[in-house]
């Protein structure tokens, strides 16, 4: 066993998690009116009635896996694709961009939690199937966002002047990126072995989705995980009516606000802005939104233009040159998978729910939405010195200033001394405050200004004899403060700053396997502990 779970932190302490977040993930049942199920297992079984009653796109989908898997192992192609012809086969799924080496450690959560809950599924439900399935945001353009990865605090970065949707990229510069990772495990035998993995994993693949999923499938080659490419001609040719909508009607920006109004009545302000069309138009190396002026409709940059009928038919002939952006995908994605659980994070969570009121507008059934889990890894060197310090794990949310009072409420005879006069001698204060009541206004006034000075110099003196103790365990202060800095890096959450590769190249699939072990359906922000 290479991961052991600590406990779990309690949701409300977490400072760096957003309102929103919290309160979904606390209390789900008051977003009764923009879920169709809470993330609970009891309710499974009535959202596989739902999509049941709905889907119809099963045929098309294996149809487009298989044409996407065709250079894999026909025999592994057939193990993990063939529950999915069955009609009581259902997707457990997540969502996320194709982030270099996978990138920061949430990515590892949302897809090993996916994982967990279609196994977990399977067990409770066991006259269901539950595959798991990662919907990879292969379309994105923002290549800046997902080009680099931090490593060890170092900033890995794939080096590119290519435009347009990342998962079309050629792989070009990639290799420079591998050979830094490489540079960084020179004296792990084992890190080595599986970096010269991933760079024949390179050298086998013809664009950047290509090495995507096959890097993907490398990471959790354990797993039954199906890997899906929205970027595909005839799964866009099912969507193509949608689109034409979407389009044509705004539907999203105009469906989506009755959701909106209900999140804002509950004082949460959108989590994505909805624009009034929500479609991107793409070519090899171009991606660019959809705008319309009320007659013509053109990318924001003006090279295309259509009319109205024009457009149209562009749909329909050209449907793989059409792109949903963050808040259309939702559609695209449950139109084409027997998705029952979506497994997201917390910004995922937040404009899932604007949408619920443009799902029933179209129709298609809506998924449980179930918040990935958080984590915080703890190696045992930071526990032992935490262990040292008489700093319990449970404490690490606490601000640095809060952790290192409660380290010298345990370390200083002087801290609890000053505290217990500063008290006495406040309630001494307000006796004789009380007692001027006895007294002249004027004198009431003169003694309370005397009692304040008063007081302000106790707590003058009490800060300095304070600060005087902070200096005979300025040491282990500053230790503290570097245990807070490395489970909370730049003061936000470990998980969106460390990348999972540096963990996976240490300890491979043992580290993928582990993850997914220490998750479940009841799983929400816990503690780990890396015991090697």
């Amino acid at each position: 066993m290479l991961i052991k779970k600590l406990g779990e932190f309690q949701i409300e302490d977490i400072d760096e998690l957003k309102s929103l977040d919290k309160h979904y993930w606390n209390k789900p049942s008051d977003f009764k009116d923009l879920i169709q199920g809470q993330p609970d297992m009891k309710y499974l079984l009535s959202q596989i009635e739902i999509k049941s009653n709905s889907y119809h796109c099963r045929t098309l989908l294996i149809n487009v896996l298989r044409r996407q898997y065709t250079s894999f192992d026909p025999d592994w192609v057939d193990s993990i694709l063939k529950p999915l012809e069955s009609e009581r086969c259902f997707a457990i799924t997540c969502a996320h961009q194709a982030n270099l080496f996978g990138g920061p450690l949430y990515w590892w959560y949302k897809i090993a939690h996916t994982i967990a809950l279609a196994r977990e599924a399977t067990r409770l439900f066991p006259d269901y199937q539950f595959v798991p399935i990662y919907y990879c945001g292969s379309e994105d353009h923002d290549f800046d966002e997902v080009s680099s990865v931090n490593l060890f605090g170092k900033r890995i970065s794939w080096k590119s002047n290519q435009e347009g949707p990342v998962g079309r990229m050629s792989v070009e510069g990639l290799q420079a990126a591998i050979a830094e990772v490489k540079s960084l495990f020179m004296n792990d035998p084992e890190g080595i072995l599986r970096v010269d993995e991933i760079d024949k994993i390179l050298g086998n693949s013809t664009n950047y989705i290509s090495f995507y999923r096959n890097l993907v499938h490398y990471f959790f080659r354990e797993t039954p995980l199906i890997f899906f490419n929205p970027d595909d001609e005839q799964a866009k040719s099912a969507f193509a009516e949608y689109v034409k909508r979407e389009l044509q009607d705004q539907m999203i920006f105009h469906q989506s606000q009755e959701s909106v109004a209900v999140l804002n009545v509950m004082g949460y302000q959108p989590q994505a802005h909805i624009r009034v069309l929500n479609q991107f138009y793409c070519k090899e190396h171009y991606r660019s939104g959809i705008y319309s002026d009320g007659h013509q409709f053109h990318t924001k940059d003006q090279k295309y233009q259509w009319s109205p009928e024009e457009i149209k038919e562009e749909i329909y002939t050209h449907p793989a040159r059409f792109s949903p952006n963050v808040v259309m995908r939702p559609l695209y994605q449950e139109l084409l998978l027997p998705t029952v659980i979506f497994v997201g994070g917390g910004a995922e969570m937040a404009y899932w729910l604007q949408l619920k009121s443009v799902f029933d507008a179209q129709g298609l059934p809506y998924p449980i939405l179930w918040r990935r889990f958080s984590a915080i890894i703890f190696s045992s060197g930071i526990l032992d010195k935490m262990f040292k310090l008489g700093v319990q794990w449970d404490k690490a949310y606490l601000k640095i200033h809060l952790l290192q009072q409660y380290y010298l409420e345990g370390h200083s005879s002087i801290l609890q001394r000053v505290q217990d006069t500063q008290v006495q001698l406040k309630k001494f204060l307000k006796e004789h405050h009380d007692q001027a009541g006895k007294f002249s206004t004027t004198f009431q006034q003169s003694l309370s200004a005397d009692l304040t000075r008063l007081e302000q110099q106790i707590e003058k003196i009490s800060q300095r004899i304070l600060k005087e103790e902070k200096l005979q365990h300025e040491s282990d202060l500053n230790k503290i403060l570097k245990i807070k800095e490395s489970l909370f890096p730049d003061g936000g959450l470990q998980e969106r700053s460390e990348s999972g590769i540096q963990y996976f190249l240490r300890y491979g699939h043992e580290f993928v396997e582990d993850l997914i072990s220490n998750a479940n359906h009841e799983t929400r922000f816990v503690a780990l502990q890396l015991l090697r």
